[in-house]
């Protein structure tokens, strides 16, 4: 699978944030216009992280990002061949690697999932290996467990557990996509949607969920391929809300196609997020209007199709936020922006994938506000 590509399918994203509790049982079709006519999104870029070579370059395209309480960034990269991540100060300057390749406590094969907990603890969650890692606010190894591997995204709650989104998790029931941990790597149980039914061939893509934690104790879980629909569920497995908004820049397909020159790619969800106020944000990919610009000479696939790479993410692929409120089941404001952001690095900051001029892999960092008049705007 193409780097974007591939990019795009298995970034995790990780929330800490608090939210707001829901109960209805129902499903919610928020319609296209915003319901908030004087509300605005406003994204604002504070940092580009990776350099053009060096140690403070990226070896493979991130997985994951967090910030600390210091405003340093952690960036982890899953194919990097020695240390899988790496740590900027809050301008964006490197500062170091860490993490060796390896499947040992204090090694890593594919980490892409950060959380950053109090006091700046750093738990590190590797899918291919399974294994939890913990640093402390120094960045030091302090212990590793091992939980659930080949997820598809994790959220980690204030009580420690995990709710970890796979088609079968260790030790869990196979054919449920989620499943939750205790917060000593214990399994506890799993729910959610099934994957009984799923297609073979595009089962990978049809497990995939992006998870979000709800401060009432839930977490919401985004599809991001086929439709726009995120659902939100109680730890005891009780499906609550399911949203699915009627938006005109998401097209419901059977079939995610990528970009070739005479066709668009198919648009995307990517992420999603829940503020301190309740309300629940989602980033997705649609086609830019010259998407065939960004792409570099086609390669054979392995059923015989011709794969246009994408040699400019963010030339193939612009980027749309959306904000919800889920308990009044309206979209708030929708947004179109250039860079295609895929990770909340906190729910008022997002990141997105670009490539330099020399080809380098970098992140674009941007803070995301939710504002409610002109003068704010103009802030």
């Amino acid at each position: 699978m193409h780097r974007a590509i591939r990019f795009l399918l298995t970034t995790t994203v990780l929330i800490t944030a608090p939210a707001s509790v829901l109960t209805a049982q129902d499903t919610v079709r928020p319609p296209a216009t915003p319901s908030c006519a004087e509300c605005r999104i406003v994204v604002s870029h504070m940092v580009t992280l990776g350099d053009e070579d060096g140690p403070g370059s990226f070896d493979s395209y991130p997985t994951a990002v967090v910030r600390d309480s210091r405003g340093r960034y952690i960036v982890a990269s899953g194919d990097a061949p020695a240390e899988k991540l790496h740590l900027f100060d809050s301008d964006g300057r490197f500062l170091r690697r860490l993490g060796s390749n390896g499947e040992g406590p204090g090694e890593f094969r594919y980490p892409d999932g950060l959380v950053i907990t109090r006091q700046d603890t750093l738990h590190v969650y590797d899918s291919q290996t399974g294994r939890h890692s913990v640093f402390d606010p120094a960045l030091r190894f302090v212990r590793s467990d091992i939980l659930s591997r080949y997820y598809t995204s994790v959220a980690r709650f204030p009580d420690g557990s995990t709710v970890f989104a796979a088609a079968a998790g260790a030790g869990g029931m196979a054919g449920v996509l989620l499943h939750r941990y205790r917060s000593d790597g214990g399994y506890l149980d799993s729910f959610g949607d099934s994957a009984a039914a799923r297609n073979d061939r595009l089962g990978y893509i049809k497990d995939t969920r992006r998870l979000a934690w709800s401060h009432g104790g839930g977490v919401w879980a985004l599809e991001p391929a086929f439709r726009y629909r995120f659902a939100l569920w109680s730890l005891d497995g009780t499906l609550q809300r399911v949203i699915e908004p009627a938006s005109p820049w998401y097209a419901p397909h059977d079939l995610p196609l990528g970009p070739t020159p005479t066709r668009p790619p198919s648009p995307s969800t990517a992420a999603i997020s829940e503020d301190r106020y309740g309300r629940v944000w989602v980033t997705g990919y649609v086609a830019n209007p010259d998407w065939a610009k960004g792409l570099g000479s086609p390669i054979r696939g392995e059923g015989g199709g011709m794969i246009y790479p994408s040699d400019d993410f963010a030339q193939v692929w612009d980027g749309v936020i959306d904000v919800f409120d889920p308990v009044a089941g309206v979209l708030m404001a929708t947004v179109r922006v250039e860079e295609p952001y895929a990770i909340f690095v906190t729910p008022e900051i997002v990141a997105g994938l670009r490539y330099s001029e020399a080809g380098a892999y970098q992140l674009e960092i941007a803070s995301a506000r939710l504002v409610r008049d002109a003068k704010a705007v103009r802030q």
